[in-house]
């Protein structure tokens, strides 16, 4: 079957034959694995649209249990992410533990679009990324039947962090641009936050926290 959905790719594996094997986090299908012969370098559309932070259009053929990348072409790209160091881990971070956390063939419109607005806030933002990224740990626990809020933990919290977390909670991404959590609160929750991560899901020691401080 022949079919298309935007998508988002989360990570590239080449394989034999000049062949890769793209993990995309699709609106249509949520997380899939696809093959693609499509080469890594050129300025073509497709190879463009296969790129790092990079909101694109794909083309599948979807069989029974795999899928195939025929052609692909960009909507978006985020280009200014790769351009700084500090953005570039950030994202990349988001991008692993998206990877970690979704199960395969099971669709997630929602954690599409978070995935996608996270990347224009991130894109957009001049200075300061550790609150994108805490907030979009905060909505993708809540995604997952796992808000923070309601921890029975979060009791013994400060106030102030409690209310960060409510806050991030009941407002989209798109609406969180000009959010700053304070430096002294914002070590102490991304702590909390991937503790609560390990604690739940079993997800640590993702290859990308080496790089962030």
């Amino acid at each position: 079957m022949y079919t298309d959905t935007e998508g988002i790719i989360l990570k590239q594996i080449k394989i034999a034959s000049g062949r890769r094997m793209i993990v995309l986090l699709s609106e249509k299908y949520g997380m899939i694995s696809a093959g693609t012969s499509i080469p890594e370098k050129g300025r073509n559309k497709s190879s463009l649209a296969l790129r790092p932070f990079t909101r694109g259009r794909y083309e599948l053929y979807k069989n029974r249990d795999s899928y195939n990348i025929n052609g692909a072409e960009t909507i978006q790209s985020f280009y200014s992410i790769g351009e700084d160091i500090d953005k570039y881990m950030a994202a990349s971070y988001v991008l692993e533990l998206t990877e970690k956390m979704l199960p395969e063939d099971e669709s997630m419109p929602g954690m599409y679009r978070l995935l996608r607005d996270f990347l224009v806030l991130l894109s957009e933002r001049k200075n300061e990324f550790d609150t994108p990224v805490i907030a979009y740990q905060i909505k993708a626990l809540a995604m997952q039947g796992l808000a923070l809020s309601q921890n029975p933990l979060m009791n013994g919290e400060s106030d102030d962090k409690i209310n960060i977390v409510k806050y991030i909670e009941d407002h989209p991404m798109s609406g969180l641009e000009g959010l700053s959590v304070s430096e002294e609160l914002r070590q102490p929750l991304s702590s909390y936050i991937k503790q609560y991560i390990y604690d739940n899901l079993g997800i640590g020691n993702l290859k990308s926290e080496m790089f962030r401080i």
